[in-house]
């Protein structure tokens, strides 16, 4: 059994702390846990699934770009947020759609509402912001919530947009949770157009 395969056995381990390591030690293996960790991705009746999805986000080799692009689309959520973090640190241009559709995957159990593909989206910043700016009107307000959360962070770290509570209240005081938002999700979408 070579180190990679004992690492990946290790991935299933009843030890969450044993677990983590082997993340640890297979994400700084780089390239040559790739191809060992695609297959458990794939491999629908392994337990390790999502941490071989997050061993590769970390990796974020290009090579496997389309292995995380195929498993945005799995049943199991923690693969999926961990599929479109990946393609996102690659720099894939499928991240934005797939930090989209997992905005409501993986929450951060102790930074509510945030996600893993709300952390990644506010990463990309400003070029995200259209493609975000379509969930605001969303059926869920907590993935309104999310998005926002998102536009926000984005908002206040760019140079020269002002005052961040002058500019919520200038355009139409927007409340994630709040009916009839129809006015201030334009004015929105309308800035967010404008400034990027």
């Amino acid at each position: 059994m070579s180190g990679v395969d004992e690492l990946i056995g290790r991935l299933g381990s009843g030890d969450p702390n044993d677990r983590m390591l082997a993340v640890g030690e297979l994400v700084q293996l780089g390239s040559a846990a790739v191809p060992g960790l695609v297959g458990v991705v794939r491999d629908t009746a392994s337990v390790a699934r999502g941490l071989a999805a997050e061993a590769l986000a970390e990796i974020a080799d290009p090579a496997c770009a389309d292995d995380l692009a195929a498993a945005v689309g799995d049943l199991d959520e923690e693969v999926r947020a961990n599929a479109a973090v990946g393609l996102s640190r690659i720099g894939d241009p499928r991240a934005a759609e797939a930090l989209l559709r997992t905005i409501d995957d993986r929450q951060d159990l102790l930074h509510y509402p945030y996600t893993a593909s709300v952390h990644a989206l506010i990463a990309l910043g400003a070029p995200a912001l259209p493609a975000v700016a379509t969930l605001l009107d969303a059926p869920d307000p907590v993935t309104r919530q999310r998005a926002f959360v998102v536009v926000r962070s984005v908002v206040e770290a760019m140079p020269g947009t002002g005052d961040w509570q002058e500019l919520w209240r200038e355009l139409g005081r927007y409340e994630p949770g709040a009916g009839d938002q129809d006015r201030a999700v334009a004015q929105w979408q309308a800035w967010i157009a404008s400034h990027i």
